[in-house]
Protein backbone atom coordinates (compact mmCIF):
# COMPACT_ATOMS: atom_id res chain seq x y z
CA UNK A 1 0.00 0.00 0.00
CA UNK A 2 2.96 2.50 0.53
CA UNK A 3 5.15 3.49 3.20
CA UNK A 4 2.18 5.99 4.83
CA UNK A 5 0.00 2.75 5.23
CA UNK A 6 2.83 0.69 6.60
CA UNK A 7 4.17 3.04 9.24
CA UNK A 8 0.40 3.55 10.01
CA UNK A 9 -0.23 -0.30 10.43
CA UNK A 10 3.53 -0.79 12.13
CA UNK A 11 2.57 2.10 14.41
CA UNK A 12 -1.51 0.99 15.26
CA UNK A 13 -1.40 -3.19 14.82
CA UNK A 14 -3.78 -4.69 12.37
CA UNK A 15 -7.04 -4.01 14.35
CA UNK A 16 -6.60 0.32 14.37
CA UNK A 17 -5.28 -0.01 10.65
CA UNK A 18 -8.56 -1.96 9.92
CA UNK A 19 -10.86 0.28 11.20
CA UNK A 20 -8.74 3.39 9.28
CA UNK A 21 -8.71 1.73 5.91
CA UNK A 22 -11.84 2.32 4.95
CA UNK A 23 -11.14 5.92 5.90
CA UNK A 24 -7.79 6.52 3.42
CA UNK A 25 -7.37 5.42 -0.16
CA UNK A 26 -4.67 6.44 -2.34
CA UNK A 27 -5.36 6.44 -5.92
CA UNK A 28 -3.39 5.79 -8.81
CA UNK A 29 -0.75 7.51 -9.50
CA UNK A 30 -1.04 10.08 -6.60
CA UNK A 31 1.32 10.97 -3.99
CA UNK A 32 -0.53 11.06 -1.09
CA UNK A 33 -3.46 9.46 0.93
CA UNK A 34 -6.82 11.24 0.73
CA UNK A 35 -9.61 11.48 3.33
CA UNK A 36 -12.70 9.80 2.32
CA UNK A 37 -16.07 11.37 3.69
CA UNK A 38 -19.21 9.23 2.41
CA UNK A 39 -17.15 7.52 0.26
CA UNK A 40 -16.16 10.28 -1.71
CA UNK A 41 -13.04 11.69 -1.77
CA UNK A 42 -12.23 14.44 -0.52
CA UNK A 43 -9.36 16.75 -1.94
CA UNK A 44 -7.18 19.32 -0.44
CA UNK A 45 -7.60 21.84 -3.14
CA UNK A 46 -11.04 21.89 -3.61
CA UNK A 47 -11.43 21.79 0.07
CA UNK A 48 -9.56 24.95 0.65
CA UNK A 49 -11.42 26.71 -2.34
CA UNK A 50 -14.76 26.29 -0.52
CA UNK A 51 -13.25 27.27 2.48
CA UNK A 52 -11.69 30.62 0.61
CA UNK A 53 -15.25 31.26 -0.59
CA UNK A 54 -16.61 31.03 2.63
CA UNK A 55 -14.14 33.23 4.12
CA UNK A 56 -15.13 35.80 1.38
CA UNK A 57 -18.63 34.91 2.13
CA UNK A 58 -18.36 35.99 5.69
CA UNK A 59 -16.10 38.69 5.13
CA UNK A 60 -18.97 40.18 2.93
CA UNK A 61 -21.56 39.46 5.22
CA UNK A 62 -19.95 41.36 7.98
CA UNK A 63 -19.68 44.57 5.57
CA UNK A 64 -22.99 44.41 5.18
CA UNK A 65 -23.88 44.26 8.57
CA UNK A 66 -21.48 47.09 9.47
CA UNK A 67 -23.46 49.04 6.87
CA UNK A 68 -26.69 48.57 7.72
CA UNK A 69 -25.49 49.23 11.55
CA UNK A 70 -24.15 52.48 10.36
CA UNK A 71 -27.84 53.24 8.31
CA UNK A 72 -29.58 52.55 11.40
CA UNK A 73 -27.98 54.76 13.47
CA UNK A 74 -28.06 57.91 10.92
CA UNK A 75 -31.71 57.11 10.52
CA UNK A 76 -32.04 56.83 14.17
CA UNK A 77 -30.69 60.49 14.77
CA UNK A 78 -33.29 61.90 13.01
CA UNK A 79 -36.24 63.50 14.97
CA UNK A 80 -38.89 61.47 14.45
CA UNK A 81 -41.58 64.45 15.36
CA UNK A 82 -41.91 67.72 13.82
CA UNK A 83 -39.32 69.64 15.43
CA UNK A 84 -40.30 72.94 14.31
CA UNK A 85 -42.98 75.17 14.17
CA UNK A 86 -44.51 77.69 11.39
CA UNK A 87 -42.02 79.96 9.53
CA UNK A 88 -38.98 77.88 10.39
CA UNK A 89 -36.35 76.71 7.85
CA UNK A 90 -34.74 73.66 8.05
CA UNK A 91 -31.60 73.02 6.20
CA UNK A 92 -30.10 69.47 5.52
CA UNK A 93 -26.82 67.87 3.95
CA UNK A 94 -27.64 64.51 2.17
CA UNK A 95 -25.11 62.24 1.09
CA UNK A 96 -25.54 59.49 -1.82
CA UNK A 97 -23.36 56.57 -1.31
CA UNK A 98 -24.62 55.14 -4.74
CA UNK A 99 -23.50 57.92 -6.35
CA UNK A 100 -19.74 58.44 -5.69
CA UNK A 101 -20.51 60.10 -2.21
CA UNK A 102 -21.94 62.87 -3.64
CA UNK A 103 -23.37 65.72 -1.56
CA UNK A 104 -26.29 67.91 -1.88
CA UNK A 105 -27.78 70.82 0.27
CA UNK A 106 -31.57 71.23 0.67
CA UNK A 107 -33.91 73.64 2.42
CA UNK A 108 -37.47 73.19 3.74
CA UNK A 109 -39.77 76.23 4.47
CA UNK A 110 -42.36 74.74 7.12
CA UNK A 111 -45.71 76.85 6.72
CA UNK A 112 -49.49 76.34 7.90
CA UNK A 113 -48.11 72.79 9.14
CA UNK A 114 -46.80 71.19 6.08
CA UNK A 115 -43.48 71.55 4.70
CA UNK A 116 -42.50 73.42 1.30
CA UNK A 117 -38.70 72.23 -0.24
CA UNK A 118 -36.52 71.72 -2.44
CA UNK A 119 -35.75 67.82 -2.69
CA UNK A 120 -38.16 66.39 -4.74
CA UNK A 121 -40.13 63.47 -3.74
CA UNK A 122 -39.72 60.37 -5.93
CA UNK A 123 -42.99 59.33 -7.77
CA UNK A 124 -44.42 63.35 -7.05
CA UNK A 125 -46.32 64.42 -9.73
CA UNK A 126 -45.28 67.86 -8.69
CA UNK A 127 -42.36 68.96 -6.50
CA UNK A 128 -43.47 71.96 -5.15
CA UNK A 129 -46.50 69.97 -3.60
CA UNK A 130 -46.48 70.96 0.32
CA UNK A 131 -45.18 67.56 2.31
CA UNK A 132 -46.13 66.36 5.65
CA UNK A 133 -43.22 65.91 8.30
CA UNK A 134 -44.01 62.24 7.20
CA UNK A 135 -43.19 62.63 3.49
CA UNK A 136 -40.41 64.90 4.54
CA UNK A 137 -38.93 62.37 6.44
CA UNK A 138 -39.25 59.74 3.81
CA UNK A 139 -37.67 62.56 1.15
CA UNK A 140 -34.76 62.71 3.55
CA UNK A 141 -34.04 58.94 3.56
CA UNK A 142 -34.76 58.37 -0.07
CA UNK A 143 -31.64 57.29 -2.09
CA UNK A 144 -29.33 58.30 0.76
CA UNK A 145 -29.02 60.01 4.22
CA UNK A 146 -28.85 63.21 6.12
CA UNK A 147 -25.56 63.98 7.25
CA UNK A 148 -26.53 67.07 9.20
CA UNK A 149 -29.24 69.43 9.73
CA UNK A 150 -29.80 72.67 11.07
CA UNK A 151 -33.27 74.50 12.48
CA UNK A 152 -32.36 78.13 10.94
CA UNK A 153 -34.23 80.11 13.25
CA UNK A 154 -32.05 78.95 16.16
CA UNK A 155 -29.22 78.46 14.57
CA UNK A 156 -29.53 74.92 16.24
CA UNK A 157 -27.74 72.10 14.73
CA UNK A 158 -30.45 68.92 15.35
CA UNK A 159 -28.05 66.08 13.71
Amino acid sequence: MGEDADRVYDELGEAAFGALAGYWTRRRGARRFEVLHNEQVVRPAATERKRSALRAEAASARDQLRRAEEALRRLERLPLVDPCADGEVLLWTKRFPSSGGAAYTYVALRTGGRWFTTAKRAGARDARAPLSWTDLYEVMNQGGYVESMFRMARGERLV
